[in-house]
């Protein structure tokens, strides 16, 4: 039942994951998130290794995915992965590397000069297993 979670993507963020709008100068933060969720097929917890988050901004804004050991987001399991968007187009940043890690956390930069507003129903957080 394991291989079930092979190509079976998580949806992980609730309606909205990022706020309508990014004052300039700021950095919105999600907070550390684990990288496993509890499988009710399998019984036990599952673990993701990629992840890929997206956005549309009205302001060019830079989108960061950073993966961790810990709980504290204290100790960064590889490079992050960064993507700046185009303004009034949504963007996206992926993470796919295999080295194992327990959290992550994802974080838009706004350094445009004016706030950011974030369309509605654009925004999405997602972790998958690696093929």
């Amino acid at each position: 039942m394991v291989e079930y979670d092979r190509n079976c993507q998580i949806y992980v963020n609730p309606t909205n994951p990022f706020p309508s709008a990014i004052l300039t100068g700021t950095t919105y933060k999600s907070g550390i998130m684990p990288l496993q969720v509890f499988n009710q097929w399998a019984s036990n917890l599952v673990g993701y290794n990629a992840i890929s988050a997206s956005v549309k901004a009205d302001q060019v804004v830079t989108i960061t995915v950073q993966r961790y050991m810990d709980a504290a987001g204290l100790v960064p399991v590889g490079s992050n992965a960064t993507a700046t968007t185009v303004a009034n187009t949504a963007s996206a940043v992926s993470l796919t590397t295999v080295a194992p890690a327990m959290f992550y956390d994802v974080q838009i930069s706004n350094s445009s000069g004016s706030t950011a507003n974030i369309a509605a129903g654009t925004a999405a957080i997602i972790i998958m297993p690696n093929p």
